[in-house]
């Protein structure tokens, strides 16, 4: 189909050609944007062609599960939420999830409300700032981003390396954002690490900016992930070093 539609805008643009002595300048202009549509959409193509098959990298359950796409040797890939039962299929992340080697614990049943935390490795996302960056968590609204974003942590240089003091704890209504002190933060209990919990904010109250405080509150320590998984699983061989550089490339190192 995109063949097709090459071939006659090309078409188009070859008869154009022939009389551009007697076309505006705005004629012209026309013909050259159509020209760089197809050129785009030719390197798009074959960009496409050199990504590699998805990779579920977080199993909620049977039906509900995150996974890594478009991604290859040169290129992180992108983040998406998946349900199979409701065919949910929409991106989360402008980036790879395995940047975040935090714990995460999925306790929502529905997937109206899905909320994310991004990390960019500081080889990636980072580079080049003076003052480094931030990580947050990203809302979603029936698949489409809230505008309303949760910094988490601090500035850093390292942000790979911080998140993985934290915990996200995401249900049908709430989030938790819980910071852990100890060597092993991914392992801590629950009630020891020090929480936030944050209400998901109705489009209205984003429209207005009515939308309600986060409170000091631990979650239940009987919240659990249906399949059991706590952390994105990046370890199948398909998913290039790229996707996994961490802070400074220290922890996979590309292959030239």
């Amino acid at each position: 189909m995109l063949l097709h539609r090459i071939k006659f805008s090309l078409l188009f643009i070859l008869s154009a050609t022939l009389l551009t002595g007697c076309l505006s300048l705005k004629e012209k202009a026309a013909i050259k944007a159509e020209q760089d549509k197809i050129e785009q959409q030719r390197q798009l193509a074959e960009l496409r062609k050199t990504f590699k098959p998805p990779v579920v990298i977080y199993r909620i359950d049977d039906h509900r599960f995150f996974t890594l796409e478009e991604f290859n040797e040169k290129r992180e890939g992108y983040t998406f939420y998946n349900n199979t039962q409701t065919q949910a299929h929409f991106k989360v992340y402008n980036g790879s999830a395995c940047n975040f080697r935090g714990r995460l614990i999925w306790a929502a049943t529905q997937d109206d409300y899905v909320a994310f935390p991004a990390t960019s490795s500081n080889w990636h996302g980072c580079a080049g700032r003076r003052d480094g960056c931030q990580s947050s968590v990203l809302r979603y609204y029936k698949g489409k981003l809230v505008p309303l974003i949760t910094p988490v942590g601090s500035k850093t240089l390292k942000p790979v390396n911080e998140m993985k003091n934290f915990t996200l704890v995401v249900t049908d209504t709430h989030f938790y954002i819980g910071k852990g002190y100890s060597a092993s933060p991914q392992k801590e209990p629950l009630s020891d690490l020090y929480w936030k919990k944050y209400p998901y904010p109705t489009p209205e109250e984003v429209e207005n900016n009515t939308w309600k405080p986060h409170t000091l509150e631990t979650p239940s320590a009987k919240l659990r992930t249906p399949s059991g998984q706590t952390q994105f699983d990046c370890s199948d061989p398909s998913i290039s070093p790229m996707s996994k550089l961490g802070d400074y490339g220290v922890d996979y190192r590309l292959v030239k």
